[in-house]
């Protein structure tokens, strides 16, 4: 049979080149998808909050210049929750020494802190003692428990930072300094799975505990780990759903086997072309195979059942490959560009990765239109497709057509109800972006925070730098006292837990200056008594607890 030659015009010259020389655009179509496809290669997973902001962004701006003013307060918390009693056991306390001690080799790792080896102050005679709550694990016993217990629950400092105020739960706090460069996701994972080895082994010697892991490093790295599980299990279970449906639908293995071609070299050539123009993948990012999917299905499903339809009728293949694209390239072309034009507008977006997932989505929905409407009539024409003849009887589509279009005036007013009532319920909606809200109760890291916010509080932290607008400015009993009416301020607050602030510092050490006498934890009004407690104080800090994570070099 003479293959149908198309009315003139570039689209007919285009559908009769295909119809024509079928194998030579799918060798030509599969070898350009090949060389896109390779710059997946270049792809990689950034598990970093960072992504989720533009580097102009004002708080991330001001959160770099704290970092680089201040220690780094990227940080691993290991909480150790007793399965019976509290911490301040001889047991638990000698995990707790033991935990600190080793977690100082944590990779990257810059400062440990725990309430074993908090900085206690007392006086002794004339001089000033600063150490630690528990020097060695063999100085472990009642007394030393009784003191670490006596202090730590009511020091503000570590009150509800690194202990629970009954005893039930502690911290060991491990503050990270990765390296300073883009990509740090490696450096994340090894420090988690150190960490996370290091608790497991802390568990086997330590039945009665468990052990849970937070903090900035564990958040990205479930944000890495968890959406690399959402990739290998959501697109598989969606290449699944889609077979079924095809099958069913379209009751043609050719038919859904042609699809699931275009769906796959649309989703690889997308990701490619990511690769190539220097994307990386994210929690957001990380999504668009699904798009890409869901476009590609629409597309080819227009244009295989079209193509059925005209076989059913008597048509050849090639006649009914050039029925089905005559009908609906318009249609699928409308469809294709309004939603990457949708997809496009995220391009305006605050955040990076919002707008690198409708960059690469709209790739993608264009990479679908093209791979439809080249490959998949190629793929039709040389590949024989089993239609039954058409049958007097209607089947169930077009009884449910014949239905709605006997019974429109009723429908239309009640879909416009049931509309309307959907409508009404938009107000219900509730904007929340808690980062630890978007990980599944079932994660290890959602129950972690459960966890820590059962027991202690919350983990999210916000810092504020105070600037005294000259050197030792800190030594200033203006500004500390400015210093200290804020933090009582923000203790007032019902959302905050813990503040931990320079000026609970100062009144502790003219506390343990005067006799450790209660009443004089207030702050001295002297310049010279502060610059000089703070001196003494520091200089009997050890290596790696020094106060440069509160006050900057000229202070």
């Amino acid at each position: 049979m003479d293959q149908p030659i198309a009315k003139k015009g570039l689209r007919q010259a285009w559908l009769n080149s295909i119809i024509r020389h079928p194998w030579i655009i799918i060798l030509m179509v599969v070898a350009i998808v090949a060389a896109v496809s390779y710059g997946g290669k270049n792809l990689y997973f950034r598990a970093d909050y960072k992504v989720f902001f533009d580097k102009d962004f004002p708080q991330l701006v001001a959160h770099e210049e704290m970092q680089r003013l201040f220690n780094n307060n990227d940080n691993a918390a290991l909480i150790i929750v007793p399965k019976e009693g509290t911490v301040f056991t001889e047991p638990m306390m000698t995990l707790i020494k033991e935990l600190t001690d080793e977690a100082w080799q944590t990779p990257f790792s810059s400062r440990v802190n725990s309430i074993t080896n908090y900085q206690h102050t007392r006086a002794e005679d004339d001089d000033l003692i600063v150490e630690d709550l528990i020097l060695e694990v063999n100085t472990i016993n009642a007394e030393s428990i009784q003191l670490t217990k006596d202090v730590s629950t009511t020091e503000p400092a570590l009150v509800n930072r690194l202990v629970s105020p009954d005893g039930k739960a502690a911290v060991v706090n491990i503050t990270i300094q990765l390296p300073d460069k883009e990509n740090r996701t490696s450096e994340i994972i090894e420090v988690t799975e150190y960490v996370k080895a290091m608790t497991d082994r802390y568990a086997e010697r330590y039945p009665n505990a468990e052990f849970y892991h937070t903090g900035v490093i564990l958040l990205n790295y479930s944000f890495a780990t968890e959406g690399q599980k959402d990739m290998l299990t959501l697109v598989p279970s969606m290449f699944l759903l889609i077979i079924l449906m095809l099958t069913a639908l379209l009751r043609s293995i050719t038919g859904m086997l042609m699809t699931l071609v275009v769906i796959f070299f649309s989703i690889t050539a997308t990701m490619g072309a990511g690769g190539w123009l220097s994307y990386f993948l994210s929690t957001g990012t990380i999504n668009v195979p699904i798009v890409v999917m869901t476009l590609a299905v629409a597309d080819c499903v227009h244009l295989v059942a079209s193509a059925q339809f005209a076989m059913r009728e008597g048509k050849s293949r090639e006649e009914a490959v050039a029925f089905a694209m005559d009908l609906n390239l318009m249609p699928v072309f409308i469809t294709s560009a309004t939603t990457a034009i949708g997809f496009l507008t995220l391009m305006f977006s605050k955040s990076p990765v919002l707008s690198d997932f409708g960059e690469l989505s709209a790739i993608g929905v264009m990479v679908a239109f093209l791979l439809s409407v080249t490959l998949l009539p190629a793929l039709l024409v040389v590949i024989p497709m089993k239609v039954k003849p058409a049958s007097e009887n209607k089947d169930g589509m077009e009884k449910l057509a014949d239905w709605v279009i006997k019974h429109n005036k009723a429908i239309l007013p009640v879909s416009a109800g049931v509309m309307l009532f959907f409508a009404c319920l938009v107000p219900l909606n509730k904007i929340n972006d808690e980062s630890t809200k978007y990980f599944a109760p079932s994660t290890d890291f959602r129950q972690s925070v459960d966890k820590q916010e059962e027991t202690i509080s919350g983990m999210t932290i916000i810092n504020w730098a105070l600037y005294s607008g000259e050197a030792e400015g800190i030594n200033n009993p203006e500004f500390v006292q400015v210093i200290s009416d804020f933090s009582d301020w923000l203790r007032d607050q019902p959302e905050t837990d813990h503040v931990d602030t320079i000026s609970d510092t100062i009144k502790r050490l003219n506390k343990s200056m005067n006799g450790d006498d209660e009443n004089f934890y207030r702050l001295p009004k002297e310049r010279e008594l502060i610059a000089q407690y703070l001196l003494m104080y520091e200089m009997s800090l050890p290596y790696g607890l020094d106060l440069t994570n509160q006050l900057n070099i000229d202070k």
